[in-house]
């Protein structure tokens, strides 16, 4: 016989959608429940896909002073370029007679900084890499101050001859004054030369990252001496006692070199060479000052009085350094 549904009725309710068919032979209503069942268990996982492709850091990085070849590696999208210029030498400290006043040396400036970064495509296969050499130092004395000698320039070009990454480098010490800052100091401006000590302490070095070095301690008309300017650590990584420059003692002292933090030997950022301390007395030998490292400053040599007196030599400026790091 012709069945055919001739009405629907629905109504939801406890969680279910129930439909009423009612058919019209024979005549009882059928209801038909339609309920949402419990999900199933999950299936087995899928086949593993193929393998990606290898990317690596790369780093390849340059701490002592001359020309290099940065070669792109394989399978990077990006091009980090990280340079310092080399950093200018201590002047040295003055001499005279006993009784009058001889100063200290003004300190290195350190260099300027860059940080750019690249397309590895837009990169050739490879570029030309230049690391600054520091300033040397001022040489000891019997009578006025010699100037330290300016840093060199750090530059990293391709082979179109294009700079992508340069600064400029640090000033030398000129009589008790620091350093002159870089003429184009890159994204950062880095430090702050001590000044030499007049009869007195000399100045301490400072910087963001790359501190120039510490002045030269003076001795006074009445034959006084005093101790040089330290060479601070970065204020990135301020009070580390493990990387200061240390100020040379009063009594002729000499600077501490420019250090890295304790266990670090490559990329790190250290202090400034420490200024010399001061003398007094026949044959009198001012302090040199320390050497600064990885493009931080020079520190300046201590001032010697009396007969025979000498100064001390300003410190060398720290090389420059470049790194190129690619992922």
């Amino acid at each position: 016989m012709g069945e055919h549904v001739r009405g629907r009725q629905g109504d939801r309710h406890a969680g279910r959608d129930r439909v009423t068919i009612i058919g019209v032979t024979p005549g009882t209503p059928v209801v038909l429940d339609v309920v949402t069942g419990i999900p199933g268990p999950v299936g087995p996982p899928g086949p593993q896909g193929p393998p990606g492709g290898t990317v690596a850091c790369n780093v390849q990085a340059w701490t002592v002073a001359g020309t290099y070849t940065w070669t792109k590696p394989p399978n990077v999208t990006f091009v980090r370029i990280l340079l310092c210029s080399a950093a200018g030498g201590g002047a040295s400290g003055a001499a005279a007679a006993l009784g009058v006043a001889a100063t200290g040396g003004g300190a290195g400036m350190s260099g300027g900084y860059s940080d750019l970064t690249y397309l590895a495509s837009d990169m050739p296969a490879s570029c030309s890499v230049l690391v600054g050499q520091g300033g040397n130092g001022g040489v000891a004395s019997s009578g006025a101050i010699n100037n330290g000698s300016a840093g060199g320039q750090s530059v990293f070009f391709n082979v179109a001859g294009s700079n992508l990454a340069k600064c400029g480098a640090g000033g030398g010490g000129s009589g008790t004054s620091g350093g002159a800052s870089p003429a184009y100091y890159g994204v950062l401006n880095n430090g702050t030369a001590g000044a030499g000590g007049s009869g007195a302490v000399g100045g301490d070095g400072a910087g963001i990252m790359f501190p120039g070095g510490g002045g030269g301690g003076g001795v006074s008309a009445t034959n006084a001496t005093f101790a040089g300017g330290a060479g601070r650590n970065p204020y990135a990584i301020y009070n580390d006692p493990t990387s200061a420059g240390t100020a040379g003692a009063a009594g002729g002292g000499s600077g501490g070199n420019g250090r890295l933090p304790a266990g670090v030997t490559t990329l790190g950022y250290a202090s400034g060479g420490g200024g010399g301390g001061s003398a007094s007395g026949t044959s009198a030998q001012g302090g040199n000052g320390g050497a600064g490292l990885r493009g931080t400053g020079g520190g300046g040599g201590g001032g010697a009085n009396g007969s025979g007196a000498i100064s001390g030599a300003g410190g060398r400026g720290g090389d420059g350094w470049v790194a190129v790091i690619c992922w």
